[in-house]
């Protein structure tokens, strides 16, 4: 049943699987008021109905103002929550669009969020990618597993044959395409792998400032990455692959592991498309390219399904 009261609007699924939302309150991890827990109960539900449809993966835009420095991801999933698995099972991607279109009333919200399956490689909503930063074939992940993507991910395109381009500017936004190859049944959905994929991709092309605190977390990833603790270190500051930039604290130190923080909160787009193989070692593959809004473009652009896309990433 579609919503629309004077707190948010809810529609869909149609029979096209698209969902859209529209509020003036985010949905944050915690802890919730009672319109943002409602919105999230009910963007929950209505994701959790969606079926799995062949060759497309889930796509989700979030809209409008994010506290600084945040991940869109968290504002457009994570926070929201449920059932992905039938939807994302071939993949899943996420954008955030700064500004939140009028809803299906006509009336001005402060964010919206609208889901709908897409064909992979398909043009972003809200970006334009105007030229590539770097590009890379399959690189075999050593060490991966589900849960722990980021760190096998930073090994393999920090080390591994890439074809890299002009580097990011400044106040440059980026986006990532990554096709990630898994043996069948290691992943039932997209939505497992995608933050750790992307901030393992995204970290191989920083390099981080404060030294000591590399120094700490190369003992910690030494161990999970089986790789001396003295590469990991030289890997974790030095500049050759520094094409994003140079981030404060790539890796920090938390319990008794690390946790990777790249400048994620630049990259405004992403994509990770889940591919099963018959045999038994992960690989990756991808592109990060640098992004344009595309102002002009109305929330409901998505290419369906059936229509004309752009090459997905190298595979």
């Amino acid at each position: 049943m579609d919503i629309c009261d004077q707190d948010l609007e809810v529609y869909g699924p149609d029979s096209g699987g698209l969902i859209e939302a529209w509020a003036d309150e985010y949905i944050p991890l915690s802890p919730w008021t009672h319109v943002s827990k409602r919105l999230r109960d009910e963007l929950r539900r209505r994701l959790g109905a969606l079926q799995r449809r062949p060759r497309t993966i889930l796509s989700a835009v979030f809209a409008g103002p994010l506290p600084p420095r945040a991940d869109v991801e968290n504002y457009a999933l994570y926070n929201v929550g449920g059932r992905l698995a039938s939807a994302t099972s071939e993949g899943l991607r996420f954008e955030h669009r700064p500004k939140s279109p009028a809803s299906r009333s006509g009336r001005t919200f402060r964010h919206s969020w609208r889901y709908q399956p897409v064909e992979a490689g398909a043009p972003f909503v809200s970006w334009k990618e105007v030229r590539p930063v770097v590009r890379w074939r399959a690189l075999q992940l050593s060490h991966f597993q589900a849960g722990k993507e980021a760190g096998p991910v930073w090994y393999a395109v920090r080390h591994g044959d890439v074809d890299g381009y002009e580097p990011r500017g400044p106040n440059e936004v980026f986006g990532v395409r990554l096709t990630l190859h898994a043996p069948h049944g290691r992943y039932r959905s997209a939505a497992a792998a995608i933050k750790g994929s992307i901030d393992g991709a995204i970290a191989g092309f920083q390099a981080q400032a404060d030294f000591s605190l590399a120094r700490q977390g190369s003992q910690h990833l030494a161990v999970s990455l089986g790789v001396p603790a003295a590469e990991i270190y030289e890997s974790l500051v030095g500049t050759d692959r520094a094409l994003l930039g140079v981030a404060d604290r790539l890796v920090d130190l938390r319990g008794a592991g690390v946790q990777w923080k790249p400048d994620d909160h630049e990259c405004v787009a992403a994509e990770l498309r889940l591919e099963q193989i018959s045999g038994a070692v992960c690989s990756i593959a991808g592109q990060i390219s640098i992004l344009e809004s595309i102002n002009q473009t109305p929330l409901g652009a998505a290419a369906a399904p059936g229509e004309p896309s752009t090459p997905p990433a190298i595979a």
